[in-house]
């Protein structure tokens, strides 16, 4: 159960029952990465009723082609049977809105969301073309890319001359730099859409991606790489980005009225005790923040600025860096990151080489490697570890088409 979820069921009258909530409440660790929704404790093989979520999205330009790749499936070599029917049993869509406009003269959301939209278009963000994906395991796949497949040719709305886009699925090398996915595998979804299939020839992108139920119940989101996958923001993830701001809104406001209400029947025994875990442990992970409210959960991609998060999302940005150093103090990922990588202080760059050409990914790995190996390897790269490098480089990108 999280933190939130405790004080929602809270409804206690006396002290004690407050802090027996409040202790049991707090304890569980709360693991959280950019990359993937929290994982429940007793269910650390990431499956959460059968389903299988959104690991992340990355969108970019490569010449005349619109490229998003959408990833699932955390910590993988092979893909387990349980996981695959539940993959079969989900359908993953990748949204795009043309008509909202993005502004970039604001310093502070373009460090934080690469870019502005203004409240009074949030209401209408909606998307204008739409890529529905459904996967299925390649029994004679083998541990290779060819592992996992489409169920059918993926499905369009929108777009024009969807015989021209490039798709793939597959098993590859995980690009997202994290000490829990190196060396481990992910499921992708590829698309490489020409820009001429969208209507007007739009410059500007806002994007997301989505996971419904076999029934189209949403129960995931992602946008902006680093927003959702946050625990605080959990309750975003089967909302469009059209209710995300009146969400966080009340969110907040149930949050202050909830503490209020805690140190409201606490006794002078436990005030103390509760305060302290309501400060170090409760506040700092689920504490909505200000800036939380600014701008829907969407990435925002304009192929006149420099192609890289948060401008997009190209395998190999650091994104755990960025949100905490350019991002403006977003550094959950950043710790969590610094003290359990294998290779300390820990690695900043892809562990599997990247190609420049459709579909980009390293290939994927064909065993787990052992502990000694990855030392060996932190050996050898050691001097990479330190390297920051720009958002959008690691890839060698074709300019942009006018």
């Amino acid at each position: 159960m999280k933190l939130r979820s405790c004080y929602r069921f809270f409804s206690a009258k006396t002290a004690w029952l407050a802090a027996l909530l409040a202790f049991s409440c707090t304890f569980p660790p709360v693991q959280a990465s950019d990359h993937a929704d929290p994982v429940p404790p007793i269910k650390l093989t990431g499956l959460d009723d059968g389903l299988i979520g959104l690991n992340g999205l990355y969108g970019f330009v490569d010449g005349d082609r619109l490229v998003v790749m959408v990833n699932v499936g955390r910590e993988l070599i092979d893909v387990p049977n349980d996981v695959a029917a539940a993959m079969q049993d989900t359908i993953y869509k990748v949204h795009f809105d043309t008509h909202t406009p993005a502004t970039f003269d604001n310093p502070l959301m373009l460090q934080r969301f690469g870019g502005s939209i203004a409240p009074e278009a949030w209401p209408n963000i909606a998307p204008d073309a739409s890529i529905t994906f459904r996967l299925q395991k390649n029994p004679k796949g083998g541990v290779s890319a060819n592992r996992i497949v489409f169920q059918s040719e993926p499905v369009t709305t929108g777009l024009s001359n969807p015989g021209s886009i490039q798709f793939q699925a597959g098993l590859f090398d995980d690009p997202f730099l994290f000490n829990r996915f190196n060396n481990k595998n992910t499921v992708a979804m590829i698309a490489g859409i020409p820009l001429s299939s969208f209507a007007d020839k739009p410059r500007n992108f806002v994007m997301w991606a989505t996971a419904h139920r076999s029934n189209g119940t949403q129960f995931d989101h992602v946008g902006r790489a680093g927003r959702t996958q946050q625990p605080r923001l959990d309750f975003l993830n089967a909302l469009p980005p059209s209710k995300h701001v009146p969400a966080i809104v009340e969110e907040r406001n149930k949050n202050m009225m909830q503490q209020s209400l805690l140190k409201a029947v606490l006794n002078k025994e436990v005030k103390d005790f509760i305060n302290r875990e309501l400060s170090t442990r409760i506040q700092q992970i689920f504490q909505i923040r200000n800036y939380d409210g600014d701008i829907p959960d969407v990435m925002i991609l304009n192929l006149d600025r420099p192609i890289g998060y948060p401008n997009g999302n190209v395998p190999g940005d650091d994104v755990a860096r960025y949100t905490c150093i350019e991002g403006l103090g977003e550094c959950q990922l950043w710790e969590i990151a610094s003290f359990t990588d294998a290779c300390q202080p820990r690695r900043t760059y892809p562990d599997k080489p990247l190609s420049n050409a459709f579909p980009y990914l390293g290939e994927p790995w064909t065993r787990q490697i052992s502990m000694d190996e990855i030392q060996r390897q932190c050996q050898l790269e050691r001097d990479k570890f330190n390297e920051i490098v720009v958002p959008g480089s690691r890839l060698q990108l074709k300019p942009v088409a006018k």
